[in-house]
């Protein structure tokens, strides 16, 4: 997930979901700064780990399916990337895409919302005009295998 990451920029990137931080740091080794890098993620449990794990890192506490109150220092249109290992397939469609939408409204034109997911279908319905989109192949390392989708936002 962290390859699809425009490192060369210098926007900040955000997390979803980031759990106890595989992701995170394979974010982090791929060349994005702590201080680039933002997670938002729901358990206060898993905050405190990551905190823990990745001194200086922005932790913040808060719900991904409703990100505003939580990233007010968020500059709209400012992240060149947003991570997502959310399980987005667990959610109703509209709650899904509000997510996206959410996202898209703090991510600058062109930018990647990196989604994995271990479902042969896209997490959010393809039909949609609000992202263009594209998928890897199957990543048979993983257990259980998986694909990574990537949404971006229009120009």
């Amino acid at each position: 997930m962290a390859e699809f990451v425009p490192v060369q920029s210098q926007n900040p990137v955000l997390e979803l979901g980031p759990g106890t931080g595989p992701v995170t740091k394979a974010i982090l080794e791929a060349g994005i700064s702590k201080e680039r890098l933002t997670c938002l993620e729901y358990s206060p449990d898993f905050c405190e780990h990551l905190s823990e794990k990745f001194e200086g890192l922005n932790v913040v506490q808060g719900d991904a399916y409703n990100m505003h109150p939580s990233l007010g220092h968020i500059e709209p249109n400012s992240l060149c990337a947003v991570v997502s290992s959310l399980p987005l397939i667990s959610r109703p469609m509209e709650f899904r895409l509000k997510c996206i939408r959410d996202a898209f409204a703090l991510m600058r034109p062109g930018a990647p919302f990196i989604q994995f997911s271990y479902s042969l279908a896209s997490p959010v319905s393809l039909k949609s005009k609000m992202f263009s989109w594209s998928k890897t192949g199957w990543i048979v390392k993983n257990i259980p295998p998986a694909r990574v989708w990537i949404y971006r936002k229009p120009f």
